[in-house]
C-alpha cells in the first residue's frame, strides 16, 4: 500500500528513533490518546520505521551521485524499514550482484542490503524522498565516471510534433527610386516518434528577389542501437566528416554515437561568428542547401544553435547589410584529431546514392571508416569512398602526447574521373592538432594543414556534369559600388591545393581573454584564395564590460579583401539580476564609413522573457538611424520584432518560432523543438513556470514542452512551487528523464487537484487517536495521518464528500466523516480552509 507522508508524522519519527535506539523499550500508543481506550495501529513506529512498509517512488543516489527514479518497495526488517531490490535495479546503481554475500544472486526476485552484513549503508530522506546508498568501490562495477546505465535510457512516448521557425522583413530602399524587397525565410522540422524509431523531416521555404524556393533539405528515419553504442538512418543523411568531405546520401547509414558515452568522453560543434555593419540578414547553406536565416543588429554577432543536418562539411556565410551590399565566406566545420580511447572502437557505414544539387548526377558509392584505440594513446584508423567515377582509400593515425597535446595525420589517395572523361590521380595529406596550455591560459582548440597535390580530388567534384559551372549576378548597392555575387560557382581547373585553419584562445588574467581563428584555402591554376581572419578580445573593467574584434575575409572569385572592426562597451544601471545596460558601439570598414552607436537594453519590469533593445546611429555616408528591437520568449512560442532607418532606407524584421507536440492526450504547443524534447504532465497546475527554462509554463491543461532535452544525459525537469494554483499540490517539485536521441520523454508529476484543509476530527466525545490514516473516499488524494488533538491536513479535497478513518486492522476500528467545505472558513491568504468533522 502506497502511503501519502503528512506533517504530523515529524512527532512519530522523533519517537520512534527513541525507540530505535534502545530495542528493549516499546513505545505505548494510548500514551498519545491521553489514556482513552481508543489507539491507532502504530507497530511500524515501534519497528523502528519512518514510515509504514510499502511502495513508494524515491530518487536513488550511490555516493552522493544521482542514478536513476524508481517504485522500490520497503519492508519492515529488525532494523527498520529497508529497501527491496531487484536484480535490474541493482545492475542500475552499479552494484556487482557476484560480489554481494550469496543470498544476493541473478536470479533472486529481491534483495535487500540489510539481509547481510556487507557494508553497504542505506539511508531514506523522507521529506525529499531520496535513497541514498553508500557502497564500498570494491562492491562497485568498475565504469567510468558519468556512466548511466543503458537500462535507464528512456525511448519516451508515441508522439508526433513540428517545431517552426519563421524569419522575414521588409525593405525599402530610397535611391533616387524606391526599391523593395520582402525576403522570407521558414525552417519546418517536423517528426514522428513510435517506440524506438524515429521519422523526421527538415524542410526551407526562402523568398527572394529571384522568387520564393521550397526545398526539402532530408527525410531520415532513426533508431538508437544500444548493443553497437550507434544509430542507424534510413533515407536521406549526411556521411561522416572524419576521414572525408561530408556528403548527402540518400540509403542507409550506420554510426557510432559519441552522445551514448559518459560525459568525459564526448565531442565538438562549429559556431558561426562575424560582424556586421548595419541591420543584415545572414543566410547560411551546407552542401548547397539554406539551412538558417535570420537578422542581426550592427556589430558582431555569434550563431551557435544550428539544426544538425550534418556531422561536417564547409558552411557557406552569405551576410546581406540593409544598403543591399553582400559578404561571403566560408566556415570549415570540422573535428579534433581523430583519437578513441584505449579498447574502443569508432565506425561509420554508408550506402547509398549521392544527393545532387545544382549540376550534379546522383552516382551510387559505398564509404566506410574505422577508427580503434590502442595502448599508449595510439589511434589507428583508416576508410574508403568508392563509386564508379570515384576509388579513394585513406589511412592515418593519431596520437595522444600528453603534456604535449594531440594529434592525427592522415595520407588519402584519390582516383578520379571527372567531366572531361579524364582521369585524375591524387594524394591528399592532414594534418590536425590540439593543445591547451595550461600554466599560460594558452588553448589552441584545433590547428589543421591540409596538402593535397594537383591531381586530387573528392567525390562531389566526380559528380559534376561539366567542368564549370554557376551563375554571376551584378548589382549597385546604396554607394555606387558594382557587387558581384556567384551563386553555386564552380571550376574543376582549380583543385584545391592547400587548406588551414587555426582556433586559438588566450586568458589574460584580469585583462579578459583574446581569441583568433583563421581559415583560408588554396586552389591550384590560380594565385586566388578564399580566407576568413577574426581577431576578437572581451574583457571587463568594474561593472563596463567591452569587446573589440576585428574580422577580414576574401573569397576566390573576388580576391577582395573587406576589413571590418568593431568595439562594444555595455554597463548594467543597478545590481540586480536582468539589469537596463546602456552600451555604445563603433563600427568601420574598408568600403563605408564609421558608423557609431549608443543604445540601451534590458528587460520589462517583473517580465524576464520579454527583453528590448534601441539603438541610435550615425554615419557620415548614411547620416543618423536607429534600431529597436523586441523578444517575446512565450509558453507557445517566440515573437521577434525589430525595426531599423538610415537617410536612405526603412526595414522592419519579425520573426516567429515555436513548436506543437501530438500526444496521446491531445496537443501541447510550445517553443521551438529541438530532435530530444520532453513533455511535463501537470493535470491541474496550470501557468506553474519550468525552472531553468525562460518563458516556459504549464499550459490549462498542465502541460508544457521543454525543448533540447540532452539525450543519454539526466535531464532535471522542476516546476516553481510558487506559482501552483490553490487547488493543486505537488507531491514532488522535481522529476528526473534520460531520453535517448530524439526521444519525447514525459515528466509526470504527481498532482492533488481539489482544496486544501485542516481537519480537527472527534469520536465518540473524543479525538481521534494520534496516527490515524484519514484517506477520502474512492480516491487516493486526500491521504494524511492524524496528528495531536485530533488534526489532520488533507489535500486534494472536493467541495463535499467523505473521509474514512482507520485506527487499526478491522471494521471497528474505523469510521466515516462526511464534511462539507465552509467558505466562512477559508484563509483567503493561504487558500485553507480551517473546519471541524465528526467521525460516525
Amino acid at each position: 500500500m502506497k502511503i501519502v507522508k503528512r506533517l504530523f508524522v515529524i512527532p512519530m519519527l522523533l519517537l520512534s528513533g527513541m525507540a530505535w535506539a534502545e530495542a528493549d523499550y516499546q513505545f505505548n500508543p494510548q500514551f498519545l490518546g491521553g489514556g482513552q481506550a481508543m489507539s491507532a495501529d502504530l507497530s511500524w513506529v515501534n519497528d523502528g520505521g519512518e514510515l509504514p512498509p510499502g511502495q513508494y517512488d524515491v530518487n536513488i543516489y550511490v555516493n552522493t551521485v544521482y542514478v536513476t527514479s524508481h517504485s522500490v518497495s520497503f519492508q519492515m526488517v529488525e532494523r527498520g524499514l529497508s529497501p527491496c531490490l531487484t536484480p535490474d535495479v541493482l545492475e542500475k546503481l552499479g552494484i556487482d550482484l557476484h560480489r554481494l554475500v550469496s543470498q544476493a544472486t541473478a536470479t533472486q526476485r529481491c534483495y535487500s542490503p540489510d539481509m547481510d552484513a556487507s557494508d553497504i549503508r542505506v539511508s531514506l530522506d523522507v521529506a525529499t524522498m531520496n535513497l541514498q546508498f553508500t557502497v564500498p568501490q570494491g562492491m562497485m562495477i568498475n565504469r567510468p565516471r558519468g556512466y548511466i546505465s543503458p537500462s535507464s535510457w528512456e525511448y519516451g512516448i508515441h508522439a508526433g510534433f513540428l517545431s517552426y521557425m519563421i524569419n522575414g522583413s521588409y525593405r525599402e530602399q530610397i535611391n533616387g527610386e524606391r526599391v523593395r524587397s520582402r525576403p522570407l525565410f521558414a525552417g519546418l522540422n517536423s517528426g514522428l516518434n513510435l517506440g524506438a524509431w524515429r521519422l523526421r523531416d527538415y524542410s526551407t521555404w526562402n523568398r527572394s528577389e529571384g522568387g520564393a524556393k521550397f526545398n526539402r533539405v532530408r527525410t531520415w528515419l532513426q533508431r538508437d542501437l544500444a548493443a553497437l553504442r550507434g544509430q542507424l538512418y534510413l533515407g536521406e543523411s549526411y556521411t561522416s566528416a572524419s576521414l572525408f568531405d561530408a556528403v548527402g546520401v540518400r540509403g542507409v547509414q550506420l554510426n557510432s554515437d559519441d552522445n551514448m558515452l559518459p560525459a568525459s568522453q564526448r565531442g565538438y560543434a562549429p559556431v558561426i561568428r562575424g560582424i556586421a555593419r548595419s541591420q543584415a540578414t545572414v543566410t547560411l547553406s551546407q552542401s548547397g542547401n539554406v539551412i538558417y536565416q535570420t537578422t542581426v543588429p550592427p556589430g558582431e554577432f555569434t550563431i551557435g544553435d544550428l539544426y544538425p543536418t550534418a556531422s561536417g562539411g564547409d558552411i557557406e556565410v552569405t551576410q546581406e547589410e540593409e544598403g543591399g551590399s553582400v559578404r561571403r565566406w566560408v566556415v570549415p566545420f570540422a573535428s579534433v584529431p581523430n583519437l578513441v580511447r584505449e579498447g574502443q572502437a569508432k565506425y561509420a557505414v554508408s550506402l547509398g546514392r549521392y544527393r545532387p544539387q545544382y549540376q550534379q548526377t546522383d552516382p551510387l558509392f559505398v564509404q566506410g571508416e574505422l577508427f580503434y584505440g590502442m595502448s599508449h594513446g595510439l589511434t589507428l584508423y583508416s576508410g574508403t569512398q568508392l563509386a564508379d567515377n570515384y576509388q579513394a582509400l585513406a589511412f592515418g593515425v593519431g596520437q595522444n602526447m600528453g603534456r604535449f597535446g594531440a594529434l592525427s595525420l592522415d595520407l588519402t589517395h584519390a582516383h578520379s574521373r571527372l567531366a572531361d572523361r579524364q582521369r585524375y590521380d591524387g594524394d591528399s595529406i592532414r594534418l590536425r592538432y590540439s593543445k591547451v596550455l595550461s600554466s599560460t591560459g594558452t588553448r589552441l582548440n584545433f590547428y589543421s594543414w591540409r596538402f593535397s597535390t594537383q591531381g586530387f580530388y573528392n567525390l562531389s567534384d566526380t559528380t559534376r556534369k561539366r567542368m564549370n559551372g554557376g551563375s554571376q549576378v551584378e548589382s549597385v548597392d546604396e554607394n555606387g559600388t558594382t557587387v558581384t555575387e556567384y551563386h553555386d560557382f564552380y571550376n574543376l581547373r582549380y583543385a584545391r591545393k592547400d587548406r588551414h585553419q587555426v582556433l586559438l584562445a588566450q586568458t589574460l588574467s584580469d585583462w579578459g581573454s583574446v581569441s583568433l581563428s583563421w581559415e583560408r584555402q588554396g586552389y591550384w591554376n590560380s594565385d586566388r584564395a578564399s580566407e576568413s581572419l577574426q581577431l576578437s578580445w572581451s574583457s571587463s573593467i568594474g561593472k563596463v564590460s567591452w569587446g573589440a574584434a576585428w574580422q577580414q575575409t576574401r573569397t576566390l572569385w573576388s580576391n577582395q579583401k573587406d576589413n571590418i572592426f568593431s568595439l562594444n562597451a555595455s554597463i548594467p544601471l543597478g545590481e540586480v539580476r536582468n539589469a537596463t545596460r546602456v552600451s555604445y558601439g563603433v563600427t568601420s570598414s574598408e568600403t563605408r564609413d564609421t558608423s557609431h552607436r549608443v543604445g540601451v537594453s534590458g528587460y520589462l519590469p517583473g517580465m524576464d522573457n520579454l527583453n528590448y533593445s534601441f539603438s541610435q546611429r550615425y554615419a557620415r555616408d548614411n547620416g543618423y538611424g536607429a534600431d529597436l528591437s523586441m523578444q517575446y520568449l512565450g509558453s507557445k512560442g517566440n515573437v521577434s520584432l525589430g525595426y531599423s532607418y538610415t537617410d536612405n532606407s526603412r526595414t522592419l524584421s519579425y520573426g516567429l518560432s515555436g513548436g506543437a507536440v501530438l500526444h496521446e492526450d491531445g496537443v501541447t504547443l510550445g517553443q521551438a523543438l529541438g530532435n530530444t524534447n520532453i513533455l511535463v504532465k501537470a493535470p491541474g497546475a496550470y501557468g506553474v513556470a519550468v525552472e531553468g527554462r525562460r518563458g516556459v509554463r504549464t499550459d490549462s491543461r498542465g502541460y508544457a514542452v521543454v525543448p533540447w532535452a540532452t539525450p543519454y544525459r539526466l535531464n532535471r525537469v522542476a516546476l516553481d512551487i510558487r506559482d501552483m494554483p490553490d487547488t493543486a499540490e505537488l507531491d514532488s517539485s522535481v522529476v528526473s528523464r534520460i531520453p535517448v536521441d530524439g526521444a519525447m520523454s514525459r515528466a509526470d508529476f504527481a498532482i492533488r487537484s481539489g482544496f486544501k484543509a485542516m481537519f480537527s476530527l472527534s469520536y465518540r466525545d473524543n479525538v481521534l487517536p494520534f496516527g490515524t490514516l484519514i484517506t477520502q473516499e474512492g480516491s487516493e488524494s486526500g491521504s494524511g495521518i492524524v496528528g495531536d488533538n485530533g488534526a489532520v491536513y488533507l489535500s486534494g479535497l472536493a467541495p463535499t464528500g467523505t473521509l474514512i478513518a482507520r485506527w487499526d486492522k478491522g471494521e471497528s476500528h474505523q469510521c466515516r466523516i462526511d464534511y462539507h467545505l465552509d467558505d466562512t472558513r477559508l484563509n483567503a491568504r493561504t487558500g485553507l480552509y480551517i473546519q471541524e468533522g465528526v467521525c460516525r
